[in-house]
């Protein structure tokens, strides 16, 4: 990747975000806000398809990356190029092991590929992993695969990265030694050892943070149980305690 692949990126965000301001509907309002960073087809594509969104379609929300995970239903993927369809009595939407599809930005999981088997938990784990890697590939495109190998999505107690001087100079060695391979720019190199270390400290929560996570998982939890279920429980609770 190259630093002319790059102002390509910036110079084509400035484009769509004159199209957006241009677009007289009221009811359309996109953020693009990694746009620049993930790559597009042609500029005339792009801008043809915000045309289309914020004139035709005020409705339709438009985005670089997309996840299909509907089940037993593939029929609105048939027709799309590159998108294969698998037929074993049922049909599915052929992807790699990772939720790929043949167009880039799009991925299938679940139920509607034939790459897992269609238990409910297995099928959102499934889920999860096309997520992953969609944030990877993303990564990928705006610098290079090595990079988007050191992508995690979990989170570690405050203080297990310093954030100080020393802490910079090391992860400049790490970065230099297993990361940056030949060919790469010095401004992109240096933009994404900045990424690294911004997921690093972003990564660390605090205890009140951990706290408040805990406690919303169990409420998401608590609105699917059944209401009389979770009554008769909060009441032998009370029993217990006289």
């Amino acid at each position: 990747m190259t630093d002319s692949n790059y102002d390509e990126r910036r110079s084509l965000r400035s484009e769509l975000e004159q199209a957006l301001e241009e677009a007289d509907t009221g009811a359309l309002r996109i953020t693009l806000a990694r746009l620049p960073e993930v790559a597009p087809t042609t500029r005339k594509q792009c801008l043809q398809s915000l045309k289309t969104v914020a004139e035709d379609a005020p409705d339709t929300l438009a985005a670089v990356i997309s996840i299909a995970a509907t089940k037993n239903a593939v029929g609105y993927l048939a027709d799309v190029d590159r998108v294969g369809i698998i037929d074993r009595r049922k049909t599915f939407v052929d992807t790699d092991n990772r939720g790929r599809t043949g167009v880039d930005g799009l991925y299938a999981a679940g139920w509607m590929t034939a790459e897992t088997v269609h238990q409910a938990i297995v099928s959102a784990g499934h889920g999860a992993h096309a997520a992953i890697s969609s944030r990877m590939s993303d990564i990928a495109a705006r610098y290079w695969p090595a990079v988007a190998d050191h992508y995690v999505d979990w989170v570690v107690h405050v203080g297990r990265y310093a954030g100080d001087e020393e802490w910079a100079d090391h992860t400049r060695e790490w970065f230099e030694e297993e990361i940056l391979v030949d060919g790469v720019e010095t401004t992109l190199a240096e933009s994404a050892l900045e990424h690294l270390r911004t997921e690093f400290i972003d990564r660390q929560i605090d205890a009140d943070e951990w706290q408040r996570r805990d406690r919303e998982g169990q409420l998401a939890l608590l609105e699917q149980m059944d209401d009389d279920l979770v009554n008769e429980y909060a009441a032998s609770l009370q029993h217990t305690d006289t």
